[in-house]
């Protein structure tokens, strides 16, 4: 009993990650279990290979208290050398607009990962685990931020969009 809005503040300010939902604490779970201390820099930059998802991402993480700062102008920069002339680099970042380019997504994560204010890039994807929509692309991710692994000021983390068939044995890997 009582108001929610102190109890979320008081779990807050102990470092106590709440969710709300049996979905929502197993994926919790699984982030946890990978990654059991935070970076020093907990901003985060999603990126999608859509404007669309984009967008829905920078919703969802405004609601759930995500920060994800404005990119620097050393990184936008950057990202504009490899980006097609009438993408607009912002957090979160669409990479997807010339379409899927392995060179140019390995050098996306560079850049970000070069970036002291980025803390953690997730990945928004399609990749269920029974294949299909963009399980091919997104292992390829997986293996292109495994080559950077382990990073200790770095986090990376695949947000799948797709439930069905649970999540994708290559990614996770």
């Amino acid at each position: 009993a009582g108001e929610d809005a102190v109890y979320d503040a008081f779990l807050r300010a102990h470092g106590v990650v709440r969710v709300h939902g049996l979905d929502e604490m197993q994926e919790t779970a699984a982030l946890l279990s990978a990654y059991a201390e935070r970076p020093g820099n907990s901003d985060t930059v999603p990126v999608t290979l859509s404007g669309g998802q984009a967008a829905l991402f920078a919703d969802l993480a405004a609601r759930a208290g995500v920060s994800g700062r404005e990119l620097s102008q050393a990184t936008v920069a950057k990202l504009r050398q490899v980006l097609p002339a009438y993408a607009n680099p912002r957090n979160p970042l669409d990479a997807f607009g010339a379409g899927w380019n392995p060179e140019i997504f390995d050098t996306i994560i560079d850049i970000l990962t070069d970036d002291p204010e980025v803390g953690i890039v997730a990945f928004s994807m399609d990749a269920p685990g029974s294949g299909g929509a963009d399980s091919s692309w997104v292992s390829l991710m997986a293996d292109m931020v495994g080559k950077r692994l382990p990073r200790p000021d770095k986090r990376y983390v695949f947000v799948n969009n797709l439930s069905v068939g649970g999540l994708n044995p290559h990614v996770r890997e």
